[in-house]
């Protein structure tokens, strides 16, 4: 993963952009486990991610993966106003017109889920429901 970084971080040397911005807050988020240090990190470059293109539904996703990331890292200090932001952040990402988000089952799976967590049910279950239509590999298991 370090060369992943090493590289993630030289791109962003030459030229700030979205894409390089996401996939280095999610191998953050992804190697830093209960690292603090490394999933605030992450979160600041889904956040400029996000600013460099307000209306890319992927990079709100990331944003939105790693606000949950974060309330889970903090056992002892969950605050629900974390989800709230993620949820907020999945929603926005279903508005945006760059929207390879809207589609995607991970997408939905895991907005479900922090519905789920903030007690909203009937939206968690229209999310589930959505994202195993959408997923024909979880289908045939199911």
């Amino acid at each position: 993963w370090h060369g992943a970084r090493y590289a993630f971080e030289n791109a962003l040397q030459v030229f700030r952009n979205k894409e390089s911005l996401r996939n280095l807050s999610i191998l953050l988020r992804s190697v830093g486990g209960q690292d603090e240090t490394a999933v605030q990190k992450s979160l600041e470059y889904a956040q400029e991610a996000v600013s460099i293109d307000p209306q890319d539904g992927e990079s709100w996703v990331v944003l939105a993966n790693g606000l949950f990331v974060h309330f889970f890292n903090n056992p002892t200090r969950q605050d629900p106003i974390q989800l709230q932001k993620s949820l907020k952040a999945y929603l926005q990402a279903q508005r945006c017109r760059l929207n390879s988000a809207r589609g995607s089952p991970d997408a939905l799976f895991n907005k479900a889920n922090v519905s789920m967590f903030l007690e909203k049910y009937n939206a968690a279950l229209v999310d589930f429901r959505r994202a195993l239509e959408l997923d024909a590999d979880t289908r045939r298991v199911v």
